[in-house]
């Protein structure tokens, strides 16, 4: 099975022993936290020096080769701003390399793969959030008042992560993305994108923050809604209860070999109880 790693590589994982990752030389600076024992530099990075490495690879003629060919949604590397990824001109040279073998879709049984965390994968993940309390915790003290921009909230949510690098010796990247979003453009945020403006945040409205940071390869994924002024009238009071039972509910509802979908109808039928008790007390 063959599939890329995250910028430039790939990893080559067989059946009956141990992964190969091959990795462009400019990256062997971060290998440090490797997973994976045989990691082979290499410098031409075309699709031309890809062929090269893999027509030495020992597959056998017939073979089947799993390639992650219907992958649409990937997180970004650290540059964020330049994603690179495999296409057809890296699948159609994995063919022309294996002409004898059977090319099939392996992006099913990678994302099940990906499901199972290590306990290093929960160490990690547990660290980024670490440092995410930072931000969180600068965008909460700022919306004591009101006034300020979701431009200047976010800004500062990400400062601050990145500021936090001091305290810490054991990162080799990371980066923060923070997107406020209050008032006439907080009504948009359930788009599938996030987008802060110079809107300024005026007392008793809801402001959305949705914080996405990357340390070291990990990446978290975090939302919160605080009320501007953080004085919430009995409604919005209300709705925060019910979002934090939905919450806990899920967290009863996650045990071992039960399924995600239990989870979301634990929290949905929780914010849904909720809803009528407060509608019951309404009226």
């Amino acid at each position: 099975m063959c599939g890329p790693s995250r910028v430039g590589g790939v990893s080559v994982v067989y059946k009956d022993r141990d992964p190969i990752l091959f990795l462009p030389e400019s990256e062997m600076d971060f290998t440090r936290r490797a997973t994976i024992k045989e990691i082979e530099p290499y410098s031409d990075t075309s699709v031309n020096g890809i062929e090269l490495l893999l027509k030495n690879l020992d597959i056998k003629r017939g073979a089947r080769i799993g390639l992650e060919l219907t992958k649409e949604g990937l997180a970004g590397s650290h540059l964020g701003y330049e994603v690179a990824f495999p296409n057809k001109p890296s699948f159609d040279s994995i063919a022309r390399i294996f002409p004898d073998c059977t090319i099939v879709d392996a992006t099913p049984a990678i994302d099940e793969m990906r499901e199972v965390k290590s306990t290093n994968d929960l160490k990690q993940l547990a660290f980024v959030n670490e440092l995410n309390y930072y931000g969180l915790d600068a965008a909460a003290e700022l919306l004591h008042t009101d006034g300020l921009s979701e431009m200047e909230i976010a800004t500062e949510c990400e400062k601050t992560i990145m500021d936090a690098i001091k305290a810490y010796s054991d990162i080799d990247f990371m980066r923060a993305y923070a997107f406020v979003m209050a008032g006439p453009n907080g009504i948009k945020a359930s788009r599938p994108y996030n987008i802060s403006t110079s809107y300024r945040c005026k007392r008793g409205e809801y402001v959305m923050l949705e914080l996405n940071t990357q340390v070291n390869g990990w990446w978290s994924d975090l939302t919160r809604t605080w009320v501007c002024g953080r004085n919430p009238t009995h409604e919005q009071k209300d709705q925060e209860d019910a979002v934090n039972a939905g919450i806990e509910s899920a967290f009863s509802a996650m045990q071992p070999g039960k399924s995600f979908r239990g989870a979301y109808e634990a929290s949905r039928k929780a914010i849904a109880d909720r809803a009528k008790e407060s509608t019951t007390r309404r009226f």
